[in-house]
């Protein structure tokens, strides 16, 4: 009972010392409480405080790079969710997978390249209606050849995307281990 009252009172603490430094900084980016006005910026328009927020939000987005990395981590635990049988785990690694390929496309729709401009949208819609609309379905039916089958042409498309967007160094391949070893893969696996 003591470490739940030390647990809240600690996240007591932390909440405040989170609210006095948002405080601070706002006096700080403000020149101070009690500021000489000789320190203070002209007052900016309602247009500029908006193009200033959306511009510290873009910064917060993560880029598209990043974003697959994330994409490639799910991709990857799908395989050993597939090869371990373990059907509820390789229908969350393929959802999101295609969430984060869906995520991945709306930062970054259209990439420019020498040949023109791409339409990531249109490839990775066509990747989610055919090979992962079909993964979906023969993890479904716990059918593991063809699983494994779709995930080798599900590869061929995403290579597919990496060379058209000048990307052909990007090689996906069937993983070797899993992006995480605090997963238990096996299909019976109940409890750490």
């Amino acid at each position: 009972m003591r470490s739940i009252h030390w647990a809240v009172a600690s996240g007591g603490f932390v909440l405040l010392g989170i609210v006095g430094a948002n405080i601070g900084i706002g006096l700080a980016e403000s020149g101070g409480a009690g500021s000489s006005s000789q320190n203070a910026a002209a007052p900016k328009t309602p247009v500029e405080e908006l193009q200033a927020e959306i511009k510290k939000l873009q910064e917060l987005v993560p880029d598209q790079a990043a974003i697959m990395t994330h994409v490639g981590y799910h991709w990857t635990n799908l395989w050993f969710a597939l090869d371990k049988q373990n059907w509820p785990l390789a229908d969350f690694y393929l959802s999101e997978t295609r969430n984060n390929l869906k995520w991945a496309v709306r930062n970054r729709p259209f990439r420019k390249t020498a040949a023109g401009v791409i339409d990531l949208g249109s490839i990775a819609q066509a990747l989610d209606t055919t090979q992962f609309t079909q993964l979906k379905d023969a993890i479904g039916k716990k059918d593991k050849d063809r699983g494994i089958k779709l995930y080798e042409e599900a590869m061929q498309g995403c290579f597919a995307c990496h060379k058209a967007s000048e990307k052909p160094y990007l090689v996906p391949r069937r993983p070797e281990a899993p992006e995480v070893n605090v997963i238990n893969f096996a299909a019976d696996a109940k409890a750490p």
